[in-house]
């Protein structure tokens, strides 16, 4: 009967982890149709993501290295999306701020082309104030080593985007 409740126990908790995994291999595959067909869920599927990312760790410790490419090819995607403009930029900008160091040690050359990107969208005249706010905030602080940045210009960050949304 002990036997019966550790299988019961092991099936579950494969269960637990295979369906969050199945789901997130589905949503990816599907991805360029959830853009664009359902914003909300398309961000908070990234979203979700680099939450994994950031929190789950293996049994050694280690980040999830199979999530780091397509985290980088979703934050890309983010930055080249011409329908929700500012809001993948933001979505990008956050998850940048709270994963970037992580993603940067696991493969820094794709950081390299990510920021290279971020770079080129900032510098464009047409994007909007906010965009280009938010992608200067984010290479700055990669600039500092994804330190925070100062207190008085994280100030100047968020006044600026107060006034840019208001």
């Amino acid at each position: 009967m002990h036997k019966d409740a550790q299988d019961r126990r092991e099936e579950y908790t494969w269960g637990v982890k295979r369906e969050p995994q199945m789901k997130e291999k589905k949503d990816f595959t599907v991805r360029e149709a959830l853009q664009q067909q359902d914003v909300e869920r398309w961000l908070g599927f990234i979203t979700f993501l680099c939450e994994v990312f950031g929190t789950m760790r293996s049994s050694t410790g280690e980040p999830f290295r199979v999530l780091v490419c397509p985290i980088y090819t979703c934050l890309r995607e983010l930055l080249q999306s011409q329908d929700v403009k500012e809001d993948a930029v933001l979505c990008c900008s956050m998850e940048l701020q709270s994963t970037g160091r992580l993603l940067e040690e696991q493969l820094p050359e794709m950081m390299t082309e990510l920021l290279a990107s971020a770079r080129d969208k900032m510098l464009c005249p047409s994007e909007s104030m906010l965009t280009r706010s938010l992608l200067l905030e984010v290479i700055e602080l990669h600039a500092n080593s994804w330190n925070p940045l100062t207190p008085p210009i994280t100030q100047y960050y968020n006044r600026t985007i107060q006034k840019l949304t208001a």
